[in-house]
C-alpha cells in the first residue's frame, strides 16, 4: 500500500511539473503570436502597404513594383520565421546567412546602411552543430535563439556595423 501512495504521490508532482511547462510554453506561444503580429502591423500594413499605395496612387509603376517585391519578401521572411524551411533545405548556417541579409535590407529599406556577415571557423559546420545539438528539435531552438538576437540587434542596437562571431 505504501508502495501504490509513492506512486500517486510522485505522480502528482509529475503532473504538476507538465502543468508547469504548459503553462510556459502556452505563454511562449503567445509571446510569439504577439511578434508576428506586430511584424505584419509595423512592417506589412504600416510601412510597406503604405509605401505601395502611395506609388500606385502616383501612378509610378516601376517603384510600385519595387514595394510590391519588398511586401513580398518580408512575408516570406515572416512565414519562414514561423517555420523555417530552409532550415532542413539550406542548412543551419546558410539559414543564418539569409537571416542576415534579412536584416540588412531591412535596415537599408530605411536608409540605415550596415555591414552583417556570419563569421566561423572552419570547423563550425552545421554537422557539427547537428551533433553538437544532438536533435533536430534542438537545432530548431538554436535557430530561434540566433533569430531572436538578430531581431534585438535590428531594432535596437542602432548599429552602422554588424558582425555575428
Amino acid at each position: 500500500m505504501d508502495r501504490l501512495v509513492d506512486d500517486v504521490e510522485q505522480l502528482q508532482k509529475d503532473v504538476q511539473v507538465l502543468e508547469a511547462r504548459r503553462g510556459e510554453l502556452l505563454q511562449y506561444i503567445e509571446t510569439q503570436a504577439i511578434r508576428v503580429g506586430e511584424e505584419i502591423h509595423h512592417e506589412v500594413l504600416n510601412t510597406l502597404t503604405g509605401y505601395l499605395a502611395t506609388a500606385i496612387d502616383e501612378g509610378n509603376y516601376a517603384e510600385s513594383r519595387t514595394w510590391l517585391e519588398a511586401l513580398i519578401q518580408e512575408l516570406r521572411r515572416i512565414m519562414n520565421n514561423l517555420y523555417p524551411r530552409d532550415l532542413e533545405a539550406e542548412g543551419f548556417l546558410e539559414t543564418i546567412r539569409n537571416r542576415l541579409r534579412y536584416a540588412k535590407q531591412h535596415l537599408e529599406r530605411r536608409g540605415r546602411p550596415c555591414e552583417v556577415a556570419l563569421d566561423c571557423p572552419p570547423e563550425i559546420t552545421d554537422a557539427a552543430i547537428a551533433a553538437s545539438a544532438g536533435r533536430s528539435s534542438h537545432v530548431v531552438l538554436l535557430y530561434r535563439i540566433v533569430l531572436e538576437a538578430i531581431i534585438n540587434a535590428r531594432k535596437h542596437s542602432g548599429a552602422r556595423s554588424s558582425a555575428c562571431r
